[in-house]
């Protein structure tokens, strides 16, 4: 059975504060998180069992982000250091912490994931399945997109790279949530021909 990789689209009200005032998100940590404009968030139940719960990987892809020499990011993991738990699953498969991100960073992000997975995977990176959630997140609202991808790490690129590129203010968010029911080629065209505009 062939495998074929899909990308969905769906509004949601996940903002950075909807985090931030998680009920295991402490006054000093949530000091330490407002300054982050990339939140790798847990999953509250992930595969039956009762979170906060990051998937395996989270810690190496946050020193990834951590390590590089950029000023415009600033990524954290919304838990308390005693509190990290993960769970790592019996497959091949790499899922992803969710991350959440401003409009001005998303293509920002989608190219460091990009990175990551080079690195991690080399030659792998055209048999491994990947799973990952970015939620790209008003400042201004409490709306925001999320961005889903399942499928080979070697077509995060065409699917999700493509799309967070188009992503660069408020207005392109905007554009971006009016996409939802369409297919993946009719939104790059819709996301392409209104930036034109």
């Amino acid at each position: 059975m062939e495998f074929k990789s899909s990308l969905k689209l769906n509004r949601s009200n996940i903002t950075f504060e909807t985090w931030l005032n998680q009920p295991f998100v402490a006054d000093d940590l949530r000091s330490q998180l407002v300054e982050a404009n990339v939140l790798l968030i847990p999953e509250l139940e992930y595969c039956g069992y009762a979170g906060p719960l990051f998937p395996a990987g989270t810690e190496d892809f946050f020193h990834f982000l951590a390590n590089q020499d950029s000023d415009e990011i600033r990524a954290d993991i919304c838990i308390e250091d005693h509190e990290y738990r993960s769970l790592a699953l019996l497959h091949d498969d790499i899922s992803f912490a969710t991350v959440i991100v401003l409009p001005a960073l998303a293509s920002v992000i989608a190219h460091y994931i990009i990175r990551f997975l080079d690195k991690k995977l080399g030659s792998r990176v055209t048999e491994t399945r990947i799973k990952s959630k970015v939620v790209i997140a008003s400042p201004e609202t409490d709306k925001s997109v999320t961005v889903e991808f399942e499928g080979l790490a070697s077509e995060y690129d065409e699917y999700v790279g493509s799309t967070l590129r188009l992503v660069e203010s408020e207005q392109d968010l905007k554009l971006l949530s009016e996409t939802e029911d369409m297919d993946y080629g009719e939104r790059i065209l819709h996301l392409s021909g209104r930036k034109g505009n």
